[in-house]
């Protein structure tokens, strides 16, 4: 039975919630096995947009990071150079993620080829609305990283969402040397901007890890077989 990798990082937020705002709902995740106030260097897997892999959505929203990742432009792993360069692999990614979403095995195949000691990955979902222009809401997309482990250790379930055309946001952390989802910050944001919605998820995350830098990709070190990729069990 196919399911969906990002269902898992909800199932892990456990109790670290946050209010945001009367627009919006904010929710955390640390592992107890990450020292969220140590520097961290963090390598971008990419972004999931709207039930799949997007390199044009991660060259959108890295100028809105330069608060946690530095001013220089961070390289993501999914990139316009990854699916021009080597379209097998990007390809493969790509089919696995809008099966099964951005699971645990999926990063932990890719990991080895990141230069930071953690992998960052963002799962966007929906779009703002004005206040004042109603239109019928988008079904909801195919969600994005978890992994087996998080889904067997807790029984926590999503709520339903309480506006389901609302914008929402994902930034998590994932340890190659954990080979787990160690960190995750959640927006669900019914306001009228995406750039409000960002600068809400940025300031929490600032506030819980305030020492992050970027680091690249080195695949030439560390090649990823798009066949192994394809070949990766079903969640």
């Amino acid at each position: 039975m196919r399911g969906h990798g990002l269902g898992v990082v909800w199932l892990a937020f456990l109790g670290a919630g946050a209010c945001a705002g009367e627009d919006a709902d904010l929710t955390t995740y640390l592992s107890p096995s990450l020292t969220a106030k140590a520097p961290h260097t963090l390598s971008v897997f990419g972004v999931f947009r709207d039930g799949r892999m997007s390199a044009r959505a991660w060259d959108e929203l890295s100028p809105k990071l330069t608060s946690i990742l530095g001013p220089e432009p961070c390289p993501a792993a999914f990139s316009t150079d990854l699916v021009t360069g080597d379209g097998a692999l990007a390809s493969a990614i790509d089919d696995y993620s809008k099966n099964y979403g951005l699971t645990e095995p999926l990063l932990d195949r890719i990991a080895p080829a990141a230069k930071g000691d953690l992998v960052l990955v963002f799962i966007v979902a929906g779009a703002v609305r004005s206040r004042h222009h109603d239109t019928d809401p988008q079904p909801r997309p195919a969600p994005g990283p978890g992994g087996s482990r998080m889904r067997r250790t807790t029984s926590y379930s999503r709520p339903p969402a309480t506006n389901p055309s609302a914008f929402e946001v994902t930034a998590s952390l994932f340890s190659p040397k954990d080979h787990a989802n160690v960190a995750a910050v959640n927006l669900r944001y019914a306001g009228p901007s995406e750039d409000a919605a960002m600068a809400k998820l940025l300031a929490k995350w600032r506030e819980l890890f305030p020492s992050t830098s970027c680091e690249s990709w080195d695949f030439e070190a560390h090649p990823v077989d798009a066949d192994a990729v394809r070949a990766l069990p079903e969640p």
